[in-house]
């Protein structure tokens, strides 16, 4: 799921930066041309987790599981551009223990951010005024209980009447005849 505008307005310069979708195709692209040039000898594939993990905290499930895809590939076909003759059998091995690395990797980070997403919900006892319906913070200030839940959760409020409380407070209106 990506971030609403103004979700991301709230965080800070480098957490927008490294949650732009854009940000963590570049990451990955430099990951691999600095893979590229260091020859077949270095290898650092541990370094492609930065891009999985960023996209699968920050932006969207399936651009994790894309990179955790194209990574290795790419990395797979430098074999076959360096002049250096490879061993076919070990280098698809190793593409396909990455990608399946990477993929577990961004699956955990996904479903671990979609359970974090949907448990954000006020749990324990609330200390409310019976009389006001206000709620006592850590700090034993008074808030009003839309403005206590809207800070602490995801929820957001919005008023209406309900027919007993219509009845209760507007009843000489509601079931006064209408002249006309």
């Amino acid at each position: 799921m990506i971030p609403s505008p103004k979700q991301l307005s709230q965080k800070p310069w480098y957490v927008r930066l490294l949650g732009s979708p854009l940000a963590q195709i570049a990451l990955a692209a430099i990951l691999l041309a600095i893979d590229f040039v260091s020859g077949p000898l270095v290898q650092f594939p541990i370094a492609f987790i930065i891009p999985v993990v960023l996209a699968a905290q920050f932006s969207n499930a399936r651009l994790s599981y894309v990179l955790a895809v194209i990574q290795p590939l790419v990395r797979f076909a430098f074999v076959f551009i360096w002049d250096a003759a490879p061993n076919l059998t070990l280098s698809i091995v190793n593409a396909v223990i990455r990608v399946a690395v990477l993929l577990t990797i961004a699956f955990f980070i996904n479903r671990t951010v979609r359970l974090a997403r949907e448990v954000q919900r006020l749990e324990g006892l609330l200390p409310i005024c019976s009389f006001c319906k206000k709620i006592r913070t850590e700090q034993k200030e008074w808030q009003h209980i839309e403005t206590y839940i809207s800070k602490h959760s995801q929820a957001d409020f919005t008023h209406g009447i309900c027919p007993d409380c219509a009845q209760k407070h507007f009843g000489t209106f509601i079931n006064k005849p209408r002249k006309t």
